[in-house]
């Protein structure tokens, strides 16, 4: 927990809480981002999404965002400014106590890897870092057929960084395919995922259905292949080879 890393690291993120972290409720920018509560937990967004909602962090790490000088992020800066939300970003600006630069190597050292492929990544990591028991995620769908595809594989390794150490995670989403497979199921197993019977129970059905379906086809097969085996034990049928089972 934060008060176990010593009273330096405390100061150093105490324009954060006044109170030891318990969850943390991370926002993309996706639709979902209005579902995270502002009474469960500290709400952490990334980029501008203190425009849409109100939140308690924002981490920025995108070097041209948090610049005065570029026209499109005036209304981001001017609401960071009078809002005075904390905020970590690549670099401090100068005369802003709120704003502080992101604490990379800090972050690095603890975790022995320089893993990020996007924004969430560095709030997954800081969550941890800080001592978080729970981690929700909201507004972040990274769907295999968007641009976003490809940062999927470093979210799910910090999440599962967090599940290693004993750090509750929940995506939340029904459009999230954050660890959710591409067709619902578990590998080799063939179940659904509990992901679909909350967010797709329609799909569930069918999905459990078409299980019975394969399961019974193989059950079949199986039974054949017995027979026949006892066939051939009792002279009654000459071995020959044959394609090899499939589950599905």
């Amino acid at each position: 927990m934060l008060q176990e890393r010593g009273s330096s690291q405390k100061d150093e993120h105490e324009f954060l809480w006044e109170q030891n972290l318990y969850r943390v409720n991370i926002v993309g920018s996706a639709p979902g981002w209005e579902d995270a509560p502002n009474d469960n937990g500290y709400v952490w967004a990334v980029n501008n999404v203190h425009l849409l909602r109100d939140v308690d962090l924002i981490i920025d790490v995108h070097s041209n965002r948090i610049n005065p000088d570029i026209k499109k992020d005036q209304v981001h800066m001017k609401v960071l400014k009078s809002k005075q939300i904390p905020t970590y970003a690549m670099d401090e600006i100068e005369g802003s106590t709120h704003v502080k630069k992101y604490p990379l190597d800090e972050i690095i050292e603890e975790f022995d890897t320089d893993y990020f492929g996007c924004g969430i990544d560095y709030m997954i990591a800081l969550a941890i870092y800080l001592g978080a028991k729970e981690i929700h995620i909201y507004g972040v769908w990274l769907a295999l057929e968007s641009e976003y595809a490809h940062q999927k594989p470093t979210v799910e390794f910090w999440l599962g960084i967090a599940k290693g150490r004993g750090i509750k995670v929940r995506v939340h989403g029904k459009k999230s395919q954050i660890m959710r497979t591409p067709s619902g199921m578990m590998y080799g197993f063939h179940l659904p995922q509990k992901w679909v019977e909350k967010y797709n129970p329609d799909q569930y059905e069918l999905l459990v259905e078409d299980l019975g379906k394969t399961a019974e086809k193989y059950r079949k097969k199986m039974a054949d292949r017995e027979e026949e085996c006892r066939a051939i034990m009792r002279g009654e049928k000459e071995f020959e080879s044959t394609d090899s089972i499939e589950s599905s």
